[in-house]
């Protein structure tokens, strides 16, 4: 299985931008695809390159609210039910409303919304406290009802970091047979920063364990990162 660069290392580029700049790093037989996250400027005839893209032999996986035409989109109607997506389609928990407010919009609790998941088979992402699936018990109630789960390790890290993440939970995940897809980045004070990773990374060598074996998707910010920069990164991920 494929390791992946994604989209939003340059988020709020054009598509076409993003695109080119993780093509660079493919030629090496390292990486064989490429997320595609919305976060980026639409760029026209886009759709006709991935299409390309494909057909000669590359590898592409879509994430939460990727948009042909728009800088994203939803992926849950009012219902809380998915809009179009595929197996390869991984997307995020949703929101939990926090208690003190009442402008934030549409909210679905994790319990609420298990049901749709199960019913569809989707792909859904460990997320941190404040969404859903953002604290180990959420994660037990999925694991026994046989979600398929994308696990961001830099989530996981914000969730140990706020206290809602126990070892034995941790364990289980790890060893769960439904955990379709993993997202790599790091994680500083609690905060998802999608910063670039490092030999530090918490639980970096269990995602790498995972390359050949289910995608894993190298997501951290590389705006600031030169080329070999960026290549040093992907080396992390996939070499010890």
């Amino acid at each position: 299985m494929p390791f992946l660069l994604a989209m939003s290392a340059f988020q709020s580029r054009t598509q076409d931008d993003a695109f080119d700049r993780l093509l660079a790093h493919i030629d090496d037989g390292q990486v064989q695809g490429i997320q595609l996250t919305p976060g980026n400027l639409p760029s026209l005839g886009f759709q006709s390159r991935i299409e390309s893209f494909i057909h000669r032999g590359g590898l592409i996986r879509v994430h939460q609210g990727f948009s042909w035409t728009h800088y994203r989109r939803e992926v849950l109607d009012a219902d809380g039910k998915p809009l179009g997506l595929g197996l390869d389609h991984s997307i995020h928990a949703p929101r939990i409303a926090p208690k003190y407010r009442t402008d934030v919009g549409p909210f679905i609790r994790w319990n609420d919304w298990l049901q749709t998941v199960v019913d569809h088979d989707l792909l859904v992402e460990t997320m941190y406290p404040g969404y859903a699936l953002g604290s180990g018990n959420e994660l037990e109630s999925a694991m026994d009802a046989g979600v398929r789960l994308c696990v961001d390790i830099a989530h996981l890290s914000i969730q140990s970091y706020a206290g809602e993440l126990s070892a034995a939970t941790l364990k289980r995940l790890f060893n769960y047979e439904r955990v379709s897809e993993v997202h790599v980045s790091h994680s500083t004070a609690g905060k998802d920063t999608h910063s670039p990773i490092s030999a530090e990374t918490p639980w970096l060598g269990w995602a790498r364990e995972r390359i050949g074996h289910i995608p894993v998707v190298l997501e951290s910010y590389w705006h600031k990162l030169d080329f070999a920069q960026q290549r040093m990164q992907v080396q992390l991920a996939v070499n010890c």
